[in-house]
């Protein structure tokens, strides 16, 4: 297990060599966002069969990281805090764009993974439920500044509370209370029904 203080010490370095001009500190950023948000993609797709029958962890990932890349050509990330913020937003549009087309497409069939214990189990994937995930990710994008961060600090990119609270600057608790305040905020408007 790493140290948050030392990770969150080498994004604060990554992201002022960036500012400073710095090339290689984005590729080492994207690097590091890479394998973060490959074990995101994994964990978001399990209740998605049917589109993991056209989008696997690898597409998800591929799609936010050139995202992320073009994005960086663009702009300077003033803080470790925009970074993350940044490519949180890039993951969320790859997913918003992901779950439009596949509802475009009309899935609604369950492609059995015989790898999982629920292997026949039904539901997940449905247009509905892709319809529901489209909202709720355009809702996230949608979240106070504060609670935003902590959102995608913890849902997009699976920091811990204490990774979050370092590099937000301010308090575990802070951090809870955003994320509860932004969690309770999503389900008010989806209508208490957070995709599962």
């Amino acid at each position: 297990m790493t140290d948050p203080a030392h990770d969150t010490l080498w994004l604060h370095d990554r992201v002022a060599r960036l500012r400073d001009g710095d090339r290689a500190a984005a590729d080492e950023l994207l690097c590091a966002a890479a394998a973060r948000l490959e074990r995101l993609a994994r964990r978001m797709l399990a209740g998605f069969p049917g589109v993991r029958t056209g989008a696997d962890t690898g597409d998800v990932v591929q799609g936010a990281m050139l995202r992320l890349m073009n994005a960086l050509r663009a702009v300077r990330p003033a803080s470790t805090r925009d970074f993350a913020g940044l490519a949180a937003l890039q993951v969320r549009r790859e997913l918003l764009d992901l779950a439009r087309h596949f509802a475009a497409r009309g899935v609604n069939t369950r492609v059995p993974d015989p790898g999982t214990a629920d292997f026949g189990a039904g539901g997940g994937d449905s247009v509905a439920d892709l319809d529901l995930w489209t909202r709720f990710h355009a809702a996230a994008g949608e979240l106070p500044p504060d609670e935003r961060g902590a959102f995608d600090l913890l849902f997009y990119q699976g920091h811990t509370r204490a990774e979050a609270a370092l590099l937000l600057g301010v308090s575990e608790r802070t951090v809870y209370r955003w994320w509860a305040a932004a969690c309770v905020r999503l389900s008010d408007r989806l209508g208490g029904s957070p995709p599962g």
